[in-house]
């Protein structure tokens, strides 16, 4: 597979751009930086929503404590995510996509990762 992969509390992002990767490690454009994952409290993205940066590649990341059971629906703006249920990035998951799911809201999330 080319490319970068994301993966976040349980979730992996995947694209094949060059450009990406600088995104990846938050290259800022319009002022802030380049988040990936947009997760929020509610099913059809209501409720607490919050994006999820990307902060270091390749080293598998605990899942924000205010994360670990409150995700119902996640998108990214680019390229695929994974979410996977168990620590260090193993486990069951869910592929995550620009469209975005809905309804996982009870799968606990507990690591996120971001290959290099």
């Amino acid at each position: 597979m080319e490319g970068s992969i994301l993966a976040l509390p349980m979730l992996m992002l995947n694209s094949n751009q060059n450009g990406a990767v600088r995104s990846l490690l938050g290259e800022r454009r319009r002022g802030g930086p380049r988040n990936r994952l947009y997760t929020c409290t509610g099913n059809n993205f209501e409720g607490m929503c919050k994006y999820i940066p990307v902060l270091q590649l390749g080293t598998c990341m605990p899942t924000p404590d205010e994360l670990r059971d409150g995700v119902a629906a996640a998108r990214t703006q680019k390229g695929r995510a994974y979410l996977y249920q168990e620590e260090g990035c193993a486990g069951e998951f869910v592929e995550v996509n620009v469209d975005g799911v809905s309804g996982i809201q009870g799968v606990v999330y507990n690591s996120w990762l971001v290959p290099p």
